[in-house]
């Protein structure tokens, strides 16, 4: 069976599920910049609504999202705005 975990108007990318299928973590734009965001217990039962929790927040964007090996990290790549 499929399950629609996500349904807003923002966009959202790089979608990760953890190695142990109980985390997906993705990059939104809810905010208004690129953060990464959380769902916890993507196994619930079907009619059971998750709610993603923002885990990070910065300033500038992040891009490329993907799990360490043992699932303990999240490794991205992040945006780099100087200040003169």
């Amino acid at each position: 069976m499929i399950k629609r975990i996500t349904n807003t108007p923002y966009n959202e990318t790089y979608p990760c599920i953890s190695n142990d299928s109980n985390f997906l973590a993705f990059i939104s734009d809810k905010s208004g910049i690129n953060n990464i965001y959380l769902y916890k217990d993507i196994k619930a039962p079907f009619n059971t609504k998750l709610e993603p929790r923002a885990i990070t927040n910065v300033l500038t964007g992040i891009t490329q999202l993907s799990w360490n090996g043992d699932d303990t990290q999240l490794i991205f790549t992040g945006f780099y705005l100087k200040l003169s």
